[in-house]
């Protein structure tokens, strides 16, 4: 969150929580996306485990896609969705309420 808030210019405060599982975590997320919580629990779940590449397979395999740090790829995708080039946007998720007003 820091360094999406970093690239886009932005200023926002961490307040640290007593308590705040996967589960309460993934209401939250529900709550402030278009996630569901059944979906954002697990990844959030996935979170608590350091993942650390050692296999090349995916260099091999892909050889025209070249890794890059977080920041360069959150600056990246600004860019793209600056210039209106983006496949999907959080305005394209399923909504259950989008459904029923639509009925």
């Amino acid at each position: 969150m820091e360094g999406y808030a970093r690239a886009r210019g932005l200023k926002r405060w961490m307040v640290p929580v007593p308590v705040l599982t996967p589960r309460l975590s993934s209401y939250w997320v529900h709550l402030v996306t278009p996630i569901p919580a059944a979906i954002a629990q697990p990844l959030i779940q996935g979170l608590r485990n350091e993942n650390i590449v050692r296999d090349d397979s995916a260099r091999r395999i892909f050889p025209n896609i070249q890794p890059m740090n977080y920041q360069s790829a959150v600056e990246l995708a600004l860019q793209q969705l600056e210039a209106g080039n983006v496949e999907t946007a959080w305005s394209d998720a399923w909504s259950p309420a989008r459904v029923t007003d639509s009925l």
